[in-house]
């Protein structure tokens, strides 16, 4: 009789950590991942004028409404310089794919020529109505052989 109230108390205790689990994957654990691509550079100064395509996945399970990609300086309190078009509804793991123009900084450019990746970020507003930065997991697309900037 023992030995059944165990496995019984071992069942709950597997069911409640898998409802705590769903719970909090319902809650709103957001996952991004996107590739990116740099195209139609041009300098002009100190300013680079730059295109830069994004691959977006919602890799999460929750859909996200009325949320922009967002391409922050990389200076230690960041700016935004610019955003990408709004998403109006991101499906949980769908992909879009968005192209925005920058005018950015050339010392910026520089680091990311050097192997820093843009501070690219996504912007959503939260149930609470508190605006927040979600972290995108970035790989870059590099051009291929003979392909031009």
């Amino acid at each position: 009789m023992v030995r059944a109230f165990r496995s019984v108390g071992i069942l709950c205790l597997t069911a409640l950590a898998l409802c705590i689990g769903s719970t909090a994957s319902v809650n709103g654990t957001r996952e991004f991942a996107a590739s990116y691509q740099f195209a139609n550079i041009t300098e002009s100064g100190n300013v680079v004028h730059i295109t830069i395509t994004l691959n977006l996945r919602n890799n999460g399970t929750v859909t996200i409404s009325d949320g922009s990609a967002v391409l922050l300086s990389s200076q230690a309190n960041p700016s935004i310089v610019g955003s990408f078009g709004m998403i109006k509804t991101l499906s949980g793991h769908e992909l879009v794919t968005q192209s925005q123009n920058f005018d950015i900084p050339k010392s910026e450019y520089q680091l990311w020529q050097e192997g820093r990746d843009p501070s690219i970020r996504f912007l959503i507003e939260d149930s609470n109505g508190v605006l927040r930065l979600e972290e995108i997991d970035l790989q870059r697309v590099k051009l291929g052989v003979g392909a031009q900037k």
